[in-house]
């Protein structure tokens, strides 16, 4: 079955069924008209009314006329539909909802825009005599322009170096042509937003007026779109040309506007036509969004927590509880009167017809609405009430006001001396009746299902096989409705299509039925790779295919409804903290966690735009406490490590030892030497690992041909040894050179070089000594040979999944580190005896005094192993 992205009334986009007809050329709702008699001629006459209202596009009226109807004759079925369809669509505009937004200073559009994308033709000017890369010169304290001309060419006075032309959301206009005063032709520097050039896409100098050049700026967008153009010369005033009927007129940004002091109201059934419309961004996305204002992860969520936020709070920002009131008392209960609506349609054989003028756009052909497209409707609703359910059975109210400053204050308190009045310890945590939500979330998606397997076998009926392997048309081939192919081709959809979208249903309904409880097997016996699905009740072959893999069983065993019957909360989480404490004063200025100030840009000069900071960065302090997750995954997810290292401590190294790439470490039994490549330089940094001070470094010199970069370090038999590569270009190919050698600390030479005879790439990395044998990570594991040999072993000693990047010895066990991962290895045979996440974006890789030592960037990080 093809997946297309579709939208419902608020926004929401939902990748499901293609429903051709369902959805305007925009990808929008469509307007409905009455098929079938009424019981009730007053009834009937106002579902008459609705669609009229409909096809002049004015949905609120039509929303107040289909309540009516459906208030006079609850058995009306078009009254049913009508009432489902436009209250969703009519929550873009619900006051409670525009006041929401606005207290985040965003747009949320209105219906037209959405449904029917008209656009506004308004634009702005701004002056400015720095460069911009703003979004809303508005809410960034431009300088507005004003013009006293009603029609094209505007003129705006101003003497600046820059002019931002600028479309609010959901604005378009045509640019013919911007002069300066002085006749000199402004230059494009730099844009963002919806542009599009004419006839060059890629010919941002319009030139002239009248010339066939110009510019479209802005569309259907939920932010504004702007061009910066630089003057040849300060102008003292800079003419607009456009094309069409563009009104050159000033939006207030909505930090003017006065903010609804409305509180939020329980739902209430209204015919009232007069509906608060705005100019202002997604509804729902604020709510899926929420995950952005909250605590970020370099990587994942396992492996570090980082710094919240993006930009600037409002301060009239809401908490979540007020987001969550709104979810609670307007939109769910939208949502499930229009489930119950579109249930009462259901399994009748009924139809709605929907006509061209409907649509808004140039379709031609009636649209016929029947059980296909009300059961998928049914099932996108259900998706929504899941996630909207999920959004609302937790606690997550934060403290704006310094989340920015201290991400981790939602979850640990203010740090840094920064304080709040909210309660961080209920962050993330289930309300009073969050378990209860959770459940009807997972019946919301079991409905879901249910429906999507309903609707599939009802358009399947309409659109079947006929001894052949491509759809073809065996009743009503002709309703202009939810089809599984594109328009004229039969084709289009083969039985392989059908198969992969019979199976994935059936999957979806094996999974969520019983306790959910089910079995992921992958057995590869002979040559052949057989996949099995299996529950308690049925077992399903998911693929079989050829394969080079040796014999082999795997299991994996999941329970996707213990996600809602056994919901992680905070106490499932491993503790959070920073690795340098941040400074709350420097914090709030920066809007990060900030350690230090250094006082100086990146230039040397003091008092830069650029002056660096030092931020503090959000580390996990603890092993996850269930790696089960509350039972979704009874034997942990496959494949995953044992356990996470995470940070038992962390100092900031000297400024002099930053420069360079690349981090090896190795210890003394006292302190710890850092190797950094700045090629062709390398330097050896000897450290205090207590406080990180710098206490000598060794310049090395590179006399070894074609070694360009230190791999690895280690000590050795009381010297330091290296791993490094290279690489030459000669008669038109690469000869790559591998090899180890003992670093002289004090001729800063390097000597005793054992290389692989070998000069075809095959990946080396880390080094590690027991003090008898070298190990060096190489070709998908690890050599081990003595310091007498003259050439590099040429087949691992054993084998690992990757070739290890760094490597360390503690006495009995290798650990070995690759991309994210560390392992500790029994060295005799390379047996894993336990896998580590390492969330440290760092290089590196010690094994001292019990603990594993890392370099991040500018600071050292010590981190326990459990």
């Amino acid at each position: 079955m093809k997946q297309r992205n579709i939208r419902i009334g608020l926004g929401i986009v939902f990748s499901g069924f293609v429903m051709a007809g369902l959805y305007n050329s925009t990808g929008c709702l469509p307007k409905v008209k009455e098929s079938g008699s009424s019981k009730d001629p007053t009834s009937a006459q106002l579902v008459l009314e609705a669609r009229n209202a409909l096809e002049t596009q004015n949905v609120a009226i039509a929303k107040g006329k289909f309540e009516q109807a459906y208030a006079l004759d609850p058995n009306n079925k078009d009254a049913n539909l009508g009432v489902a369809m436009t209250k969703v669509i009519m929550l873009i505009e619900d006051p409670d909802v525009v006041n929401i937004i606005r207290k985040w200073d965003m747009y949320a559009p209105s219906v037209k825009n959405i449904i029917y994308n008209v656009l506004n033709n308004t634009f702005e000017v701004y002056g400015s005599n720095t460069p911009y890369y703003g979004r809303d010169p508005a809410k960034d304290g431009l300088t507005k322009l004003i013009t006293y001309n009603t029609t094209s060419p505007y003129t705006y006075t101003g003497p600046f170096l820059y002019y931002i032309i600028y479309t609010p959301p959901f604005s378009k206009v045509q640019i013919d042509a911007v002069f300066a005063s002085s006749g000199n032709a402004i230059n494009p520097y730099t844009t963002s937003g919806e542009i599009e050039c004419f006839p060059n896409p890629w010919e941002w100098n319009i030139g002239a007026a009248g010339d066939g050049r110009y510019i479209t700026l802005g569309g259907a967008e939920f932010d504004g779109s702007f061009w910066v153009l630089k003057a040849n010369a300060n102008s003292l005033n800079v003419m607009v040309y456009t094309i069409g009927s563009a009104t050159a007129k000033y939006i207030a940004p909505l930090t003017n506007l006065t903010k609804s002091t409305k509180s939020i109201s329980a739902p209430t059934q209204t015919s009232d036509e007069s509906v608060q419309t705005s100019t202002a961004s997604r509804m729902y996305s604020q709510f899926t969004t929420l995950s952005n204002k909250l605590p970020k992860n370099k990587t994942s969520l396992l492996k570090q927590v980082r710094k919240a936020i993006a930009s600037a709070i409002p301060s009239t920002a809401p908490t979540v509880s007020e987001m969550q009131a709104v979810i609670d008392n307007k939109i769910l209960p939208v949502i499930n009167d229009a489930i119950n609506k579109f249930r009462f349609v259901q399994g009748e054989g009924y139809t709605f017809t929907i006509t061209p003028p409907m649509t808004g756009n140039a379709e031609v052909v009636n649209t016929i609405l029947d059980d296909g497209e009300f059961y998928a409707y049914d099932s996108l609703l259900n998706i929504v009430k899941m996630g909207l359910l999920f959004i609302t059975a937790y606690n997550l109210n934060v403290d704006w006001n310094i989340i920015e400053a201290d991400p981790l204050s939602c979850i640990n308190g203010p740090s840094g001396g920064l304080t709040s009045t909210v309660n961080a310890t209920q962050f993330f945590t289930l309300k009073s009746n969050g378990a209860a939500k959770m459940n009807t979330a997972l019946a919301a998606l079991r409905e879901a299902v249910d429906k999507a397997e309903l609707c599939y076998n009802f358009v399947f009926n309409q659109w079947g096989y006929t001894g052949i392997d491509y759809l073809n048309p065996t009743r009503n081939p002709h309703d202009n409705g939810m089809k599984w192919h594109d328009p004229g081709d039969y084709c289009s959809f083969p039985k392989k299509e059908d198969t992969d979208t019979r199976q994935g249903l059936d999957v979806c309904q094996m999974v969520l039925t019983g306790t959910g409880l089910s079995t992921l097997t992958v057995v590869v016996s002979g040559g052949t790779e057989t996949t099995t699905l299996s529950t308690t009740a049925s077992s399903m072959i998911l693929s079989t295919e050829v394969t080079t893999k040796p014999d082999s069983t795997e299991s994996f065993v999941f329970n996707v409804t213990k996600f809602f019957t056994s919901p992680l909360t905070r106490a499932d989480l491993p503790t959070f903290g920073y690795d340098l404490p941040i400074n709350g004063t420097l914090s709030q200025v920066y809007k990060n966690p900030t350690y230090q100030y250094l006082g100086v840009g990146w230039d040397g000069v003091q008092g830069t735009e650029d002056d660096q900071t030092v931020e503090s960065e959000a580390h996990i302090k603890s092993d996850l406490p269930d790696w089960t997750f509350n039972g979704m995954f009874p034997n942990k997810p496959p494949g995953e490590p044992d356990a996470l290292v995470y940070l038992d401590s962390a100092v900031l190294l000297n400024q002099a030892v930053w420069e360079g790439w690349g981090s090896a470490l190795a210890s003394d039994g006292t302190s710890i030497y850092l190797a950094k490549n700045d090629y062709p330089n390398w330097n050896i940094h000897k450290i205090n690992p207590s406080t990180g001070a710098l206490i000598t470094t060794y310049p090395i010199t590179i006399t070894l041909s074609n070694y360009y970069q230190i791999n690895d370090i280690t000590w050795h038999k009381g010297e330091l040894w290296a791993s490094a590569t290279g690489e030459s270009w000669s008669d038109g190919w690469y000869y790559y050179k591998r090899g180890v050698f003992r670093i002289n600390l004090v001729t800063g030479l390097p000597e005793n070089e054992i290389a692989i005879t070998s000069t075809s790439w095959t990946s080396f990395g880390g080094l590690a000594s027991d003090n008898t044998y070298l190990y060096a990570g190489y070709s998908g594991g690890v050599i081990r040979f003595l310091d007498t040999e003259t050439t590099l072993p040429s087949t691992p000693f054993f084998t690992l999944d990757d070739t290890p990047d760094s490597m360390s010895y503690d006495g009995t066990n290798l650990w070995c580190g690759d991309y994210d991962e560390i392992k500790k290895v029994n060295p005799t045979n390379g047996t894993v005896i336990k896998r580590y996440w390492s969330y440290a974006d760092g290089g590196g890789l010690l094994y001292w005094n019990n603990k594993i030592w890392m370099v991040d960037e500018d600071r050292l990080l010590s981190l326990t192993a459990p």
